[in-house]
């Protein structure tokens, strides 16, 4: 009987929850920011463990945004992409300059959908490695998990635009920007089929 009970339970789970069907397109993205010495970031997406957005920053302000083909080796540059990732890694830093030791700063952001097919985000923040502080964008809950976490949620609080900004932002990141990559890729296919 239990078996067969957990099996229930197993299947109306699958059935309920849309980020784990097997057609659900999983969106991760992930960014790091290091401040000593030579200021830097790293911004990337991906769809399917498949790597379709990067961005880098150098200390000389100069960054780049690609839009990466999946089926072919080709990137163009970003656009609408390139103005909200620029924030971020603009903005975090000043966030850590009130840190007392943070050297790098790592963002892990998932993309889920709810059963109604809202997209919502939540984010783990990384400091120098450790796991410091989550971010449940759909219930708006941070969770602190670290000392360097408690900092990095206290500077966030009186950071109300880049609490918005992070609120706003989820449902492009996490369905318009991966939708487009979609798009993109079955023109590609379009092309290349007619090719």
């Amino acid at each position: 009987m239990a078996p067969k009970l957990n099996l229930l339970l197993l299947l109306l789970l699958l059935w309920v929850c849309s980020w784990a069907r097997p057609d659900a397109h999983s969106v991760f993205y992930n960014f790091t920011i290091t401040m000593n010495g030579n200021p830097w970031c790293e911004f990337g997406g991906q769809v399917r463990g498949k790597t379709f957005l990067q961005y880098t920053c150098s200390q000389r302000a100069k960054c780049d945004c690609y839009r990466l083909s999946m089926t072919r080796k080709e990137k163009e540059t970003c656009k609408e992409e390139d103005e909200i990732l620029k924030y971020l890694t603009e903005e975090f830093p000043k966030l850590l300059d009130d840190m007392t030791y943070p050297h790098t700063l790592k963002g892990e952001m998932t993309c889920q959908s709810d059963v109604n097919g809202r997209a919502f985000g939540s984010w783990n923040f990384y400091i120098n490695g450790n796991k410091a502080l989550q971010f449940d964008l759909k219930n708006k809950n941070r969770t602190e998990l670290s000392r360097e976490g408690a900092q990095l949620n206290n500077a966030l609080k009186n950071d109300k635009y880049m609490i918005g900004f992070l609120l706003n932002n989820s449902p492009k990141m996490c369905n318009s920007w991966p939708e487009e990559m979609r798009n993109h890729q079955d023109e590609e296919s379009n092309t290349t089929d007619g090719d």
